[in-house]
């Protein structure tokens, strides 16, 4: 099977963040894909200590039928998911792109359907909005070392 490799700061936009951050690939769908069933179980990668991932998945190249109903070729989801300090999921971000996995695997910045841009990260140590954030942004509290998004 083919292997995704990678950097979780492409996702996340700061490697400090790496202990408070899990990355899974959502499959499409469930389908048939050549000889095997493709099930649709997240499957998590595995992120180093530095950040770089590798997550082992089923092709994309020949699942049937080969596209969703809106005409798009089946895909993976990314699904990261936050984790406060002690280790315990606090919620989760859902990129709006899809994962095109070929039979030979590689790096993932070469098989989405979108430019992987890394998220705004504000770093204090109570927590509060800073000046200047936004709906969407990450505040890193360094007290409770917990991670947060202004909603």
């Amino acid at each position: 099977m083919p292997v995704v490799t990678g950097h979780i700061g492409s996702f996340v936009g700061s490697v400090a963040l790496i202990p408070h951050v899990q990355l899974f690939f959502v499959p499409p769908t469930f389908g048939q894909a050549e000889d095997f069933l493709f099930a649709t179980a997240d499957i998590p990668a595995v992120i180093d200590p530095s950040g770089n991932f590798t997550v082992t998945c089923a092709t994309t190249v020949n699942l049937r039928p080969p596209t969703d109903n809106q005409g798009r070729p089946w895909g993976y989801g990314i699904r990261v998911q936050w984790l406060n300090g002690a280790g315990i999921p606090t919620g989760y971000d859902v990129p709006d792109m899809r994962v095109y996995v070929p039979v030979e695997g590689g790096d993932i910045r070469g098989m989405t359907s979108m430019p992987i841009l890394p998220t705004q990260l504000w770093v204090n140590a109570d927590g509060s909005e800073p000046h200047g954030s936004k709906r969407g942004d990450l505040i890193w509290n360094t007290t409770t070392d917990d991670i947060t998004r202004i909603i």
